[in-house]
């Protein structure tokens, strides 16, 4: 059989989240005989902390360094992308984003250079809005739909997001869970405490936020909450993972609300099963997500999780998530108190992780699912 060359692209600053944790769970499946497959970032790669890894698997990471965030840097990046297309001449192009305007332009251009198979992924979801905007991009979806084969999502407000209704309810965009490894992730007492050594934390509260420093991520009100957890948590301690250019904003106002003893910024690292372990209680108040990867690896681990009602309901897999409101008057009040709420024993944290195994949001599920598209045994239009 012909090995199928497969290009996974996505759009980034260099910031490392769940789209890229996806996409390193499907290439980790995939055997290095069958498929060949490369990782392509507009933007900034976000792949270097595991390119050792991706390139000892046969793998290859490129990048077009341009972020289309104006006009005529989407002009340069379709024509840039028309260009590696024509010099790489993939098999199949499996475009991921939460943004409409990069699947119109990197589905374009690959169809622009006769690429016969375009994936089409979404991973975001934000709630429409009435009015001439909503107009417009119900336009632009249509538009970006002629350009695709095969339309995959991670949950049905993602759906809904990227593509016309038409295909959303002909059931012609199959829903792809966020898969995980279960096993990694699942309660350790020893991960735990190593990771509670390492930053000089014993028995305290720990709460815990993995997302990147932008507007999305909504960390402004995790301070709120957090000033209100220490009224009667005095030692408790919130440590939030990942960068972005917000994170020096965010780490003034820490000092603005007198939280320096209490906040511990962590950075991107590689070890977030250790951290799950470690954390009481997972806070996720974005004002928008398609399905994060975040949070059903913190349920795995069986710690208590709490997201904004603006998060979709399919990420409740468990049935043991709490969704709390984020733009009501006094809504930190509401997370405080729930953060205080009795943690989760570790025979609980166990039973959560099984539940999760027998999932649909298993990786090995979510990995064959995705391999099954690649090799056409799916139906493509």
């Amino acid at each position: 059989m012909k090995m199928k060359k497969v290009l996974l692209i996505n759009s980034c600053q260099g910031l490392y989240g769940g789209i890229e944790s996806f996409l390193l769970n499907i290439f980790n499946s995939l055997s290095p005989a069958e498929f060949d497959v490369t990782f392509l970032t507009c933007g900034k790669t976000t792949y270097d902390m595991y390119r050792n890894d991706i390139e000892n698997r046969g793998g290859h990471i490129d990048e077009i360094p341009i972020f289309a965030d104006t006009l005529s840097k989407q002009v340069k990046l379709y024509k840039a992308l028309k260009e590696y297309y024509s010099e790489n001449q993939p098999d199949i192009v499996h475009i991921n984003s939460g943004g409409l305007s990069f699947h119109y332009l990197a589905s374009r251009a690959a169809k622009a250079v006769g690429i016969k198979t375009v994936i089409l992924h979404s991973h975001n979801f934000i709630p429409e809005k009435s009015g001439f905007k909503e107009k417009l991009k119900n336009f632009m979806k249509r538009q970006v739909a002629r350009y695709g084969d095969v339309y995959l999502a991670c949950s049905t407000g993602a759906a809904r997001w990227i593509f016309p209704e038409n295909l959303v309810e002909s059931n012609s965009v199959e829903i792809i869970p966020n898969g995980i490894d279960t096993v990694k992730f699942a309660y350790s007492l020893e991960k735990r405490q190593s990771f509670r050594n390492e930053f000089g934390i014993g028995n305290e509260l720990l709460i815990g936020n993995i997302g990147r420093f932008q507007e999305q991520k909504n960390h402004p009100f995790m301070l709120k909450i957090m000033a209100e957890v220490i009224k009667k948590s005095p030692d408790a301690k919130l440590m939030l993972a990942g960068e972005g250019e917000l994170r020096k904003t965010i780490e003034e106002q820490v000092v603005e609300y007198g939280l320096a003893e209490n906040i511990i910024f962590l950075g991107e690292r590689n070890d977030m099963d250790r951290f799950f372990s470690a954390m009481d209680v997972f806070i996720l108040p974005s004002l928008h997500e398609g399905l994060p990867f975040a949070a059903i690896e913190a349920q795995a681990s069986g710690t208590t999780v709490l997201l904004a009602d603006t998060v979709t309901v399919e990420t409740n897999v468990t049935g043991n998530v709490s969704y709390l409101p984020i733009f009501s008057d006094g809504s930190e009040f509401l997370w405080a108190e729930a953060v205080l709420k009795e943690l989760p024993r570790e025979d609980y944290r166990h039973q959560q992780n099984k539940i999760m195994r027998q999932s649909p949001y298993n990786v090995e599920v979510c990995c064959q699912m995705m391999r099954n598209i690649y090799l056409g045994v799916q139906n493509v239009r």
